[in-house]
């Protein structure tokens, strides 16, 4: 993996408008570059900054630890996405210290059937005989019938199902309905 260099190189652009920069202008690129972007109120400039500190070493990975507390759930959303799989111990410890109940997604109003993608995931009813088959890319879905009599004890019993599965510390999404 390459590294972004803390200088600019012949490469580099410089930040502004269309106009050459005054002679005594800095000409920012590598990490100074993806430093100006993150503080950027675009927020696909801010996305794109964000996954260049990847290749910014641990700084850069510093940088995306922050965002997980950044203002923007979109923001917060990339970092996790981009430090998930990481295993050094203390991108590791952000993860477990970050409050990701915030990032709850409602599905309201849906005028026909049954949701078919959640918080980026295919929806898949859970089914007790398969099991979790894929916890990361897929959204479980827990649903009863509305017309059920018993409704709290049947979601009780799905849901007891679900939590018995090994996979089921790996979900990263759950879907529960009628």
């Amino acid at each position: 993996m390459s590294g972004l260099p803390e200088q600019p190189t012949n490469q580099d652009a410089v930040l502004g408008g269309n106009s050459p920069a005054p002679i005594q202008a800095a000409v920012l690129g590598g990490l100074a570059n993806v430093e100006t972007r993150l503080n950027s109120t675009s927020l696909e400039t801010k996305l794109d900054a964000l996954r260049m500190c990847t290749r910014c070493g641990e700084q850069g990975f510093r940088h995306i630890i922050q965002a997980l507390d950044d203002p923007l759930p979109r923001t917060q959303y990339e970092a996790y996405l981009l430090l998930r799989n990481r295993t050094e111990t203390q991108i590791q410890q952000a993860l477990g210290q970050h409050k990701f109940w915030q990032h709850f997604q409602r599905l309201d109003g849906l005028p026909m059937g049954h949701a078919t993608m959640f918080a980026n995931r295919k929806v898949e009813d859970f089914n007790s005989q398969l099991g979790v088959q894929d916890p990361i890319a897929t959204a479980y879905a827990l649903r009863i019938p509305r017309w059920s009599w018993e409704t709290q004890e049947a979601i009780e019993d799905k849901f007891m199902e679900l939590l018995i599965d090994p996979q089921t510390s790996q979900l990263e999404a759950l879907v529960i309905g009628y």
